[in-house]
């Protein structure tokens, strides 16, 4: 080839350059083509077009003209590294090894082919030998930020995020504008459970690459962790915008839907989620939950049951599917039982339970660990406070595993009543399990049973020799490792529900709840019937807690009741009031008597008792806070006992404030307390005048007394394990 021809040549492969640095790539692949048409052994030519096509995504073209570069020049280490990466982008991981092996042979110091032989190596799970070759690179160029970035990733993958998280920083201090390394940075943060962190390394990522989709859905789980949920709702939705067939973006876009209180739009989130994925358990256990809440049980039963087919160890279904069993009407003890020890059976993990190094000193000071994700602004807070506050001392130490990555008010007003508290939300099973026992903990409390944010397979992993469920689950947990359930006398009488417990139940005298009112309460109001001329009667319940067998004897109360009303406020009615009417309409309610709210600030949600004369319990799943909000408010309330644990807590609390003439036995029973109370203006306005005073002085928020009764129980069933310890 002559002078001239080179030169030709020459300007047209600085045309094809600056055509690709334009974005111009066909009009560069012709160039090159017409290159290689005058010169077919142009290895810079074949070099450049391989790249442009693997660019293009044409990865069979840009194999075969790669392959044609190293014809050319066997020897050429860095064509063969090249070639392996476009070998590995073609689906060719096997061909792809032997091209970077063959590289390395060629130059065993070549970093960028330790590295992309350690990035293959991790595709193929081959991750020991991933780090190996990415180590290497990095012994031979320490500054090498993608070896750095890749070996991160092999390391989140080993398990090893603490090591990871040091390899993508070391990736940015050397390349600080890598907008993958801040990427993989943000989600290791978020294994770590470190959601403000996290969120600040994909900002940086998105600032640097904004159209990186995969940033925008981890910058959403890092909001939703952070309880920002309408900044989480738009990063999902800026990453379907960009990717729109990713199922699991659909599905966490349905959990802050959730969260907002949006019940109906989450619901068709998880539908596409499924859509797009019809074999994802977790999805079919979120539609579950949403489903509950919208109070269309047995659709939710489905859906549980689906996940369970699809992944049987998916624990939080099973847990889920425990909880619904409860509020569903006609099922027996016996079946929500069976259920219950399923999840106890499958979940087993004390086969080898290791020996307690705990002191069998029946009177000795005792440490008491009490584990929940509800230490916050939450109903178990205001049962919990008091007893925390209260505790002795002198006879227990107190420790906090909060199992809830936010923190409130609240969670800060808790921790000055303890001498220890853990934040455990980022720990595993077996981590925190070895946690508590190095903490010695003697008596374990379990606050949440079944209910969301539970540690129960942590319990099942038995890191205390005693171990106790009581407050925010008002049944067994199924555990053969949980010990004790905390109860009382009306809500668990002596006989019944005993057979249908894992646990012995351990009875207090007095009540199972120690209730605490909200501070800057409402003042309470006398009956509004007085004054409006008409009766409400009124539910401060879930639509779960709501159902068929429910509203059809609501239609006979206000039968009886002429001209009254019925008001719901519940989370979530905002998004479905027209279908949830027709719920009551069906029954033969006119809708002109019926008044939907929902959920409202706490303030505004006591206010609203000044509305109402009388609130209606659910059942077979009674209220629990609610009830006490109403009583504390003025309100009376009248409640059904049924034959399940769930169904007495309305009974336990009105026993507990010696109202025990509101609780009925039969459903006509339950309508003639109600009406009675419509009927007798006077008896009402006594009751209500009186109601606060009462609550006040009875033993429901006695929290003195009641914490020495659970100290007692406490010191009891401790010596009762000291005293096996000696058989």
């Amino acid at each position: 080839m002559n002078t001239e021809n080179r030169a030709y040549l020459s300007e047209m492969m600085e045309a094809a350059r600056a055509f690709c640095d334009a974005g111009r790539l066909q009009d560069a692949e012709t160039i090159y083509r017409g290159i290689l048409d005058a010169d077919p052994e142009n290895v810079e030519a074949l070099h450049l077009l391989g790249a442009l096509l693997n660019q293009l995504r044409n990865f069979p073209a840009s194999v075969e003209v790669m392959e044609k570069a190293v014809r050319c020049r066997p020897s050429n280490p860095v064509l063969r590294n090249n070639l392996g990466n476009a070998l590995k982008d073609a689906g060719r991981p096997a061909d792809a090894e032997k091209s970077y092996r063959e590289a390395l042979k060629r130059r065993p110091d070549f970093a960028d082919a330790h590295s992309n032989l350690g990035w293959l190596l991790q595709s193929m799970g081959r991750l020991r030998e991933a780090e190996q070759s990415l180590r290497k690179a990095l012994a031979f160029e320490p500054r090498h930020a993608q070896a750095h970035n890749h070996l991160g990733m092999v390391l989140g993958d080993l398990g090893r995020l603490q090591e990871a998280k040091e390899s993508f920083r070391r990736a940015l201090a050397i390349h600080p504008h890598f907008p993958h390394a801040h990427h993989n940075l943000g989600i290791t943060l978020m294994k770590l459970a470190q959601p403000a962190e996290a969120e600040r390394a994909l900002r940086e990522a998105l600032v640097l690459e904004p159209q990186l989709a995969t940033a925008h859905s981890y910058l959403g789980d890092a909001l939703l962790e952070l309880g920002r949920w309408e900044e989480a709702e738009q990063s999902y939705r800026q990453a379907l915008a960009l990717q729109p067939a990713v199922a699991l973006t659909h599905n966490n876009l349905g959990n802050v839907l959730r969260e907002l209180g949006r019940l109906e739009e989450a619901e068709q989130s998880y539908r596409q989620t499924l859509a797009l994925e019809p074999s994802l358990a977790m999805a079919h256990n979120n539609l579950g939950n949403v489903l509950r809440e919208l109070g269309r049980l047995e659709e939710a039963e489905r859906s549980c049951r689906q996940a369970l087919a699809l992944e049987p160890q998916l624990a939080s279904a099973y847990s889920n599917l425990a909880l619904l069993l409860n509020y569903m009407p006609g099922r027996t003890p016996a079946e929500i039982y069976a259920e219950h020890r399923e999840f106890g059976h499958r979940f087993r993990q004390n086969d080898d339970l290791r020996p307690f190094h705990n002191i069998p000193d029946a009177e000795r000071r005792l440490r008491i660990g009490y584990v929940s994700g509800d230490l916050r602004h939450h109903s178990v807070a205001f049962f919990i406070e008091p007893v925390l506050a209260k505790h002795d001392r002198r006879e227990f130490e107190v420790v906090c595993y909060y199992a809830f990555p936010r923190s409130d008010a609240t969670t800060r007003r808790l921790k000055c009543y303890v001498e220890r508290w853990r934040e455990v939300s980022g720990l595993n099973d077996d981590t925190l399990a070895n946690l508590i026992r190095e903490d010695a903990i003697d008596i374990l409390v379990d606050l949440s049973g079944h209910t969301g944010n539970n540690r129960l397979l942590m319990f099942a992993r038995k890191p205390a020799p005693v171990q106790v469920t009581w407050l925010g689950y008002l049944n067994t947990t199924g555990l053969d490792t949980m010990d004790w359930r905390i109860t009382d006398t009306r809500a668990s009488p002596e006989g019944p529900l005993d057979n249908f417990h894992s646990e012995k139940l351990l009875r207090l005298p007095e009540s199972q709840w120690c209730y605490q009112p909200p501070e800057h309460c409402p003042n309470t109001a006398p009956p509004p019937s007085a004054s409006a001329g008409f009766f409400t009667f009124a539910a401060f319940s879930t639509p779960a807690k709501i159902n068929p067998g429910i509203i059809d004897l609501w239609r006979r109360l206000l039968e009886r009741v002429p001209g009254s009303r019925l008001l719901i406020a519940a989370s979530g009615l905002s998004s479905i009031p027209a279908e949830y009417r027709e719920r009551f309409t069906r029954h033969g309610i006119d809708q002109q008597r019926l008044d939907l709210i929902s959920s409202k600030p706490l303030g505004d949600y006591l206010a609203l008792h000044s509305l109402v004369d009388v609130i209606l319990d659910t059942f077979p799943y009674t209220g629990g806070t609610t009830t006490c909000h109403a009583l504390w408010m003025g309100v009376p309330v009248v409640s059904l006992v049924g034959d399940t644990a769930t169904s007495r807590g309305g009974a336990s609390l009105l026993c507990a404030v010696d109202l025990a003439e509101l609780v009925a036995v039969t459903p006509d029973q339950y309508l003639d307390i109600a009406a009675s109370l419509a009927r007798d203006p006077q008896r009402l306005a006594t009751l209500r005048a009186g109601l606060r005073e009462r609550v006040r002085s009875s033993a429901l928020t006695n929290a003195g007394r009641f914490t020495r009764h659970l100290e007692k129980a406490y010191r009891t069933i401790w010596r009762s394990w000291c005293e096996s310890q000696r058989s």
